[in-house]
């Protein structure tokens, strides 16, 4: 009888993490990744936090050939690479302010050139 709580336990146990995984995943669809496993929050990356200004779903749904973040000491860099003539953007943002309106509009902008 004792072995068979614990097993029960320990079913009931992983139920419950797979339960938090799929809600946190409905919550937030944008990420691949669950804000919590296990129990441990984790805070959104650098491109999660762009993706969710720009509201690209899914993260992939920008209109970029490549989108790459890097946050560094008190700098933030967005370097994007776009679709028509392949060119390089790098742009720079502070990151207690990532990101700001102004790297936003920036970005915006890059959006709309022809």
């Amino acid at each position: 009888m004792l072995k068979h709580e614990i097993e029960l336990r320990k079913r009931i146990h992983e139920i419950e993490l797979r339960k938090r995984i799929m809600e946190t995943r409905m919550m937030h669809p944008m990420s691949p990744f669950p804000d919590s496993v296990f129990g441990v929050e984790r805070p959104p990356t650098s491109f999660e936090m762009l993706a969710m200004r720009m509201r690209w779903i899914g993260g992939s749904s920008h209109p970029f050939e490549s989108v790459i973040t890097h946050v560094v000491g008190d700098k933030a860099f967005v370097w994007i690479i776009t679709k028509d003539k392949f060119d390089s953007v790098v742009l720079e943002d502070d990151a207690a302010m990532y990101p700001s309106d102004t790297l936003i509009t920036q970005i915006r902008l890059l959006e709309n050139t022809p």
